[in-house]
C-alpha cells in the first residue's frame, strides 16, 4: 500500500472526526486507529475512513476526492456506511445491513467491520449511555453474522 495514501486519509478522518468523542468521552480517532491498525494492509485506508460519513457531514464524494480510492475500498465505504434515519429510502435494519455486508463478498468491509465490532465489544470500550444496553450482544450476533464459525 502507499503510505501517502494512508496518510492523507489519516490526516482527512482526523479533520473531519475533530475533537468528537465517544459515549465513554474518549477521543473518537482512537476507536479509527484501533479498528484500521488491527486489520490487514489491504483494509487499514477504509478502516481509517470507516465512520467518516456516518458521524460527519462528509459524504462518500468527499470522502474520495480527499483521498484516492480503488473501486474495492469505494465500494467498501459505502457498504460500511449505515443509513440511520428509517425515512431514507436506503435505511435497513441493523440486521440487515451486517447481513448486507456479510453477503456483498467484499473483503475489505467484511474485514473492517469484524474489527470493528470487536473493538467496540472490547473492556476498554463499553458503549454505556442511552444505547449502552445490550449493545455488547447486539455487536456478538453482528460479529457472527460477518464472521460465522464453521
Amino acid at each position: 500500500m502507499e503510505n501517502g495514501k494512508l496518510t492523507a486519509a489519516i490526516n482527512y478522518a482526523v479533520k473531519m472526526h475533530g475533537d468528537q468523542r465517544d459515549k465513554g468521552g474518549v477521543i473518537y480517532t482512537e476507536h479509527i486507529f484501533e479498528v484500521a491498525f488491527s486489520c490487514n494492509e489491504k483494509s487499514r485506508v477504509v478502516g481509517i475512513l470507516h465512520d467518516v460519513v456516518e458521524d460527519t457531514d462528509e459524504t462518500i464524494d468527499d470522502v474520495c476526492a480527499a483521498v484516492p480510492l480503488t473501486r474495492e475500498e469505494r465500494n467498501a465505504l459505502i457498504l460500511l456506511t449505515r443509513v440511520n434515519d428509517p425515512e431514507d429510502d436506503l435505511y435497513m435494519t441493523y440486521s440487515d445491513y451486517v447481513k448486507s455486508i456479510a453477503d456483498s463478498g467484499n473483503e475489505i468491509a467484511i474485514e473492517v467491520k469484524g474489527k470493528d465490532l470487536m473493538h467496540n465489544m472490547s473492556p476498554e470500550r463499553e458503549l454505556l449511555g442511552e444505547r449502552g444496553e445490550g449493545m455488547f450482544d447486539r455487536h456478538l450476533k453482528a460479529l457472527k453474522i460477518i464472521s460465522p464459525s464453521d
